[in-house]
């Protein structure tokens, strides 16, 4: 059969399970329908890639998602091959399959529908608004609701995705998505050792969320800012301050309120904590200075150890939380109280600030001299 007549096929015939299985996994269906590339400016063919999707094999992984004949494994197997792979520009054909497996396919293959979900998505616009279109909504909401740690992980890392644009946070808060947020905040944050991974994306959309005025305002005065309260405890805790396992084990204090290294995993859920509490905080003063009192001198104190800033996404967010709260005369006599002098001259030595970095410590000290005593 030839590549075009093969996707269309396959949902007229039986086929062996286990030999389709094979087949798939060794790639004998990809090399059969060939990603050609795309067309250029020139209007001529782009080097192929061989982790891109054809249209067709992309339609023939989706027959094989909505086949009632197709075994769990087979239709992981056809999720898998969505995960791997690197052009998604067809990646809106497969959209209505996997989101059948998502809404129906029971925990396991529903979680290998959201991860190829979240790969297709990272990029495509079209791939975002198909499944927007396509009820993933309601589906999302209801994963959530699972309780399940690896479907729950992969439910937000799609969200990252789904709620960049401003129509589409519109639809996630008409929907209950803020609630839901919360919910699973404040279930998780008392266990940043087993639950980092959630936390860390739930930051990603929470801050993203708060680019809604009206979001920000309900998060920053729901249950008394329980939420700010809920994200400084996580902040607290991967910075080693509450000295709780597993992060105290692994950053010793050096001492004179100096700390060792951020560790890895530290440090990229400290930084999605940073820039959602930025993003709370914006046009809140009281959760500014509450902010400020419990964070300044740690994220002082942490920018002056250069280890620490080969965490670019970090240093990133630190600095600009910092730029917010040195609106303030208060937090800037922290950030002073802190050796902010010391820090500066570390920072300004780094290699490797770009220059929004270097825009926004300029920011912070035109602030620190704006309230400097005359």
């Amino acid at each position: 059969a030839s590549p075009a007549g093969a996707a269309d096929a396959e949902a007229e015939i039986l086929f062996t399970d286990r030999a389709m299985l094979l087949l798939l996994e060794r790639g004998y269906f990809r090399k059969l329908m060939p990603y050609q590339g795309k067309e250029g400016h020139s209007g001529r063919q782009e080097h192929s890639k061989d982790g891109g999707l054809s249209v067709h094999y992309a339609n023939f992984l989706g027959h094989l998602l909505r086949s009632s004949h197709s075994s769990t494994n087979l239709k992981a197997a056809a999720c898998r091959q969505a995960i791997a792979a690197q052009d998604a520009e067809q990646g809106a054909a497969l959209c209505a399959p996997l989101l059948q497996v998502l809404a129906h396919g029971g925990l396991f293959l529903a979680t290998y529908a959201c991860a190829a979900l979240v790969n297709l998505s990272q990029a495509q616009d079209t791939v975002k608004s198909c499944l927007m279109d396509g009820g993933v909504v309601e589906v999302v909401l209801q994963q959530l609701a699972s309780n399940d740690s690896d479907l729950t992980l992969y439910s937000l890392m799609l969200l990252v995705h789904l709620t960049k644009l401003t129509h589409h946070r519109h639809r996630w808060t008409q929907a209950g998505l803020v609630d839901v947020l919360v919910n699973i905040l404040t279930s998780t944050y008392g266990v940043l050792q087993y639950k980092h991974r959630i936390i860390a994306e739930l930051c990603s959309v929470l801050g993203q969320m708060c680019n809604h005025e009206e979001t920000r305002e309900k998060l920053c005065d729901l249950r008394q800012s329980q939420v700010v309260a809920c994200l400084l405890h996580v902040f607290e805790t991967a910075e080693g301050v509450r000295r709780e396992p597993p992060w105290s084990e692994a950053r010793p204090s050096l001492g004179d309120d100096q700390w060792g290294p951020l560790p890895a995993a530290a440090a990229k859920v400290t930084s999605k904590v940073l820039f959602a509490l930025k993003q709370l905080a914006a046009n809140a003063p009281s959760a500014k200075e509450l902010i400020g009192r419990r964070a300044i001198r740690h994220i002082v104190s942490d920018l002056r150890c250069k280890p620490n800033l080969e965490h670019l996404d970090w240093a990133l967010n630190a600095v600009t939380l910092l730029v917010l709260l040195s609106v303030s005369r208060r937090n800037v006599d922290l950030i002073l109280d802190a050796n902010w002098p010391e820090t500066l001259t570390v920072l300004s030595g780094a290699e490797g600030c770009g220059e929004t970095m270097r825009h926004r410590i300029a920011q912070i000290e035109e602030r620190v001299a704006d309230f400097a005593p005359s």
